[in-house]
């Protein structure tokens, strides 16, 4: 028997990763000669890089190596893929430019990798942290494809109480994609979500040689605090090998750039901003996006996902030509879901709380769809199944639904055992399963 576990995360409790182990540890504790497959998902918020690293591991275990099916590798592949201003206290990008050079080359041996181009291995970089301090931020490489995490290298975990997103900057992200660009990277994936900026990418785009002016026409980086400082702005300097690369950018939201679901108002106050602080950076990006308009059109305002991690959903999309996507389609391309799912008798998925939003183009609903075009049972495990009709969902192609808790106790006390719960669950709804 093979059984497939794909759970997303039950956020701000357990990760994907952990709920694969715990879920594991059920099966085969029920049935110990089942073959178990962890693929945790991740939507493209935090966490996706540990996601894929071991989804991909997964990939390796069932097809012998990460490429999967040869002949339908490379389709895969592509369809899963596309500071302040003034005198005293201004920051030049010049400044940071040493901030990598010792890594200019990785400290793994690209030639390695070139020798196995289907196996992913994490790469090291030095760049500048959401502060522009001195950090080392990792990247998944294998030779032609680089996965980089936003939350890596500027994310608000990063930051811990030291939230001030009027002043964090995207700059070390930039500088990761120009070290993946360096080492060869021909299409590049970039995670967006939990960020701590709300610069709307500008410093992505400077540490990538994108100029950003004063009215003195001085050079600077700006942040969210400093965006309404920026009179013009320069490509002529961009790295000439993004337009040599394919990006694809993982979003987990579908918010506009500005506006009461924009950037800004849904997202700073999480960031460290005050609400006194919302309309200023608001007016701020406003004045930035109506510049880069002039060059770009005003499309990458309004489309989905442009407000991903503070506005860089839309830097991606018209500073690298990214092409936004699911999140959870991304992954499922990358690893070669649809492949993975032959042979197999159940999936195993779930989030912190299912409810009729999970069948409206989450994880949950992307997993079923395509276990069900394979004839594939599907059971969902959540914190919380909020469901009153169950035909719904088994048209969608989710079989069956548990909750780890449905008892009255006090919240604090369901997600202290919530681990010991899913466990429990686990084991009973695939002893369901088996009995069946």
């Amino acid at each position: 028997m093979k059984v497939i576990l794909c759970p997303d995360s039950y956020k701000n409790n357990i990760s994907s990763v952990e709920l694969c182990e715990i879920m594991k540890e059920a099966i085969l504790d029920v049935k110990p000669e089942t073959k178990v497959l962890s693929v945790p998902i991740a939507d493209g918020g935090e966490g996706t890089l540990d996601s894929i690293s071991l989804a991909l591991s997964s990939q390796k275990e069932h097809f012998g190596n990460f490429e999967g099916d040869s002949k339908n590798n490379e389709k895969s592949k592509i369809e899963g893929l596309n500071c302040d201003a003034s005198d005293d206290d201004k920051t030049s990008d010049e400044s940071l430019s040493d901030i990598s050079n010792e890594d200019k080359k990785s400290n793994e041996s690209l030639s390695d990798i070139e020798k196995s181009k289907a196996k992913y291995k994490l790469i090291s970089a030095s760049v500048a942290g959401p502060f522009l301090e001195p950090i080392r931020a990792k990247y998944l490489f294998n030779g032609t494809c680089a996965i980089i995490e936003s939350a890596k290298v500027i994310g608000i975990s990063l930051v811990g109480e030291n939230r001030n997103v009027k002043k964090t900057s995207s700059y070390g992200l930039g500088q990761l994609i120009k070290h993946a660009l360096s080492n060869g990277a021909k299409t590049i994936i970039l995670a967006l979500g939990g960020s701590s900026t709300n610069d709307l990418g500008v410093g992505m785009a400077s540490a990538l040689g994108y100029k950003f002016l004063d009215k003195d026409n001085r050079r600077f980086i700006p942040t969210a605090q400093t965006l309404g400082k920026v009179a013009a702005f320069d490509y002529s300097d961009a790295n000439k090998d993004i337009f040599n690369t394919t990006f694809i950018t993982m979003v987990d939201c579908n918010n506009p750039l500005i506006g009461k679901d924009g950037a800004t108002y849904v997202y700073a106050k999480q960031k460290g901003a005050s609400d006194e602080d919302l309309p200023f950076l608001e007016s701020n990006m406003c004045h930035i996006a109506t510049i880069l308009s002039k060059t770009y059109g005003k499309d990458f305002v309004t489309m989905k996902g442009a407000g991903a991690a503070g506005g860089l959903g839309a830097a991606t999309k018209i500073f690298l030509g990214a092409k936004l996507q699911s999140g959870i389609d991304t992954l499922l391309n990358l690893i070669s879901f649809d492949k993975m799912l032959e042979n197999t008798d159940l999936v195993i998925t779930g989030e912190g709380r299912f409810d009729y939003q999970s069948l409206m183009g989450k994880a949950i609903s992307g997993i079923a769809k395509r276990a069900k075009n394979e004839g594939v049972k599907v059971i969902v495990i959540a914190g919380q199944a909020d469901v009153e009709n169950y035909d719904d969902f088994k048209d969608k192609g989710i079989d069956a639904a548990y909750s780890i808790n449905e008892s009255d106790m006090p919240k604090e006390e369901k997600i202290k055992r919530s681990r010991e719960d899913v466990y429990l669950t686990t084991k009973k709804a695939f002893e369901n399963f088996l009995n069946k």
